[in-house]
């Protein structure tokens, strides 16, 4: 666990030094080199956290809910905003302090999309593949 922990941590040291010299410069070509090369080393840190499937990473991201969030996360992306609206309803701006409100928004938008991944996502997929690719 330790080694794979390691590269990411001296990439963004790396990405920390290379960001506090931009500021330094004001120069746009130069700003323009640093901010490419910041974002390919932000790239590497992520994938490499991101390639060991034994690592803490690794085992977190094999969980079976979190790997079930990633199956309908085209459908949370869909339908989060039409949630949201929901519960801007004049109604309910009043428990928008309440952590909790919070708590069931988040199990709301987890709950629809769960239903519209499995309804339109797959069944009606399923029924459009069988109809038009005979």
């Amino acid at each position: 666990y330790k080694l794979e922990f390691l590269i990411p941590i001296l990439l963004s040291l790396l990405f920390w030094i290379i960001s506090s010299d931009s500021s330094n410069t004001n120069e746009a070509g130069s700003i323009l080199i640093d901010s490419f090369s910041t974002n390919i080393i932000m790239c590497l840190t992520i994938v490499i956290l991101l390639k060991s499937k034994k690592g803490l990473i690794g085992n977190f991201l094999n969980y079976k809910h979190i790997q079930h969030l990633g199956l309908i996360s085209y459908s949370i992306y869909l339908t989060h905003s039409f949630v949201f609206n929901v519960f801007e309803i004049p109604v309910l701006k009043g428990y928008s302090s309440n952590p909790i409100f919070y708590v069931v928004l988040v199990f709301s938008v987890l709950v629809f999309s769960k239903i519209t991944h499995t309804y339109i996502e797959v069944k009606l997929g399923n029924y459009l593949k069988s109809r038009f690719l005979k």
